[in-house]
């Protein structure tokens, strides 16, 4: 499917727009690394996601949080807190330009196996809050194998669930939870693989039985890697 994509600008910009609070909200890693959305989309319609950083320069995230599944519209402005608690109380705020790509704009109707996407900062965002690692594999990998997935909830309190993954599909994995608050859309799915916090997959959706997310591929990876940094391992 073709890739696309579309220019951030913020609505309104401040002196400091990449303002972080030290020793407010979370500052320990990952949850540093996690980022509580705010998004406006170009229809008019809103809605709060998550997004987990992967570099120094690059966020993940559900792609129907980058645009709007309803009436296929771009992000018009998007915020990102770090760390978040409240918003008087969150480690670090980005809302100055950005670009972002996705990889299914759901004028066919809804369907989790393309629904990924990227953001790229302008500033090395990552430097502040950490990021995770990533890795693609093959299914023999993951089936049985024990993640974990930080999702925010509508009113921004974050949870790190955790849970047992199965293999969906060459894109898709499932896990054993039968849903994850609203808000939870672009959570990073992460395992420790050598003690590292290691991003594998992004949740984006349920059925009546079980959560579902996309897989980071090769072919995700290789498109990112086109467009962002992507640097040696990075942790608080």
């Amino acid at each position: 499917m073709k890739r696309l994509m579309a220019l951030v600008l913020a609505a309104v910009v401040t002196l400091l727009p990449f303002t972080a609070l030290a020793g407010s909200g979370y500052t320990e890693f990952p949850k540093s690394a996690i980022a509580y959305m705010e998004i406006k989309y170009r229809c008019g319609c809103t809605r709060v996601g998550t997004g987990a950083m992967i570099c120094a320069n690059g966020l993940i995230t559900a792609g129907h949080n980058l645009v709007c599944e309803k009436h296929h519209k771009t992000a018009k402005n998007i915020v990102f807190y770090f760390g978040y608690k409240s918003k008087s109380n969150y480690f670090y705020k980005y809302d100055d330009e950005c670009s972002y790509w996705y990889f299914d704009s759901f004028k066919n109707g809804y369907q989790s196996k393309d629904d990924i996407g990227y953001v790229r900062f302008k500033r090395d965002v990552g430097k502040t809050t950490g990021w995770f690692a990533t890795r693609y594999a093959g299914d023999a990998e993951f089936k049985g194998k024990s993640c974990r997935i930080g999702a925010y909830s509508s009113s921004g309190s974050l949870t790190i669930h955790s849970a047992t993954l199965s293999v969906s599909s060459s894109k898709l994995f499932t896990f054993n939870k039968k849903e994850l608050p609203y808000g939870g859309e672009g959570a990073p799915i992460f395992i420790y693989r050598n003690n590292v916090a290691t991003l594998v997959g992004v949740y984006n959706s349920h059925t009546s039985t079980k959560c579902v997310g996309r897989r980071l591929t090769q072919g995700v990876f290789d498109d990112m890697a086109k467009n962002l940094r992507f640097e040696r391992i990075y942790r608080n």
